[in-house]
């Protein structure tokens, strides 16, 4: 009779703890890029976000012949006006704009201001968020000015 020891298949404990450490050096390289990574896209989702409102503002001012007011913001893309006149022509504008009023990633909606014609021109508008400190008129909001929207 042959006396024969039975081949185990088991980890030693120092594979197990470097199987261990890998995972422990992998999730920490994943954190640190997440976190690089994650402020800058959030601004370029924004900026992507404020221009789609923007093209929607666009499209009312095509159908109603008018910017909204501030008082009105950017509500109106969502909801139809009082005025029946002016319900009906945002309906044939095809309704609804905007399916709610655009939150940016840090939870704020966005702002809409109104910018009256002067000297000839005409009348215009701004969209923008109040940006990651959640304050108006920063330096991080975003767009910070209107020209800047065009650099995404």
């Amino acid at each position: 009779m042959h006396n024969r020891k039975k081949a185990t298949c088991a980890f030693t404990l120092i594979e197990v703890l470097l199987v261990i450490g890998i995972l422990v050096v992998l999730a920490g390289v994943t954190v640190v890029v997440y976190r690089n990574i994650k402020p800058s896209a959030d601004k370029k989702a924004t900026l992507v976000l404020v221009s789609n409102t923007e093209d929607a503002v666009n499209l009312f001012h095509a159908a109603l012949n008018r910017y909204p007011s501030e008082e009105e913001g950017l509500a109106i893309l969502v909801e139809a006006p009082e005025d029946e006149d002016e319900a009906e022509a945002w309906k044939d504008g095809g309704g609804a704009f905007l399916k709610e009023v655009p939150k940016d990633p840090w939870g704020q909606e966005l702002k809409y201001e109104s910018i009256e014609a002067t000297d000839g021109g005409a009348a215009s508008f701004r969209v923008y968020s109040v940006g990651p400190d959640k304050e108006e008129g920063t330096e991080d909001d975003i767009p910070e000015k209107a020209e800047d929207e065009a650099g995404y």
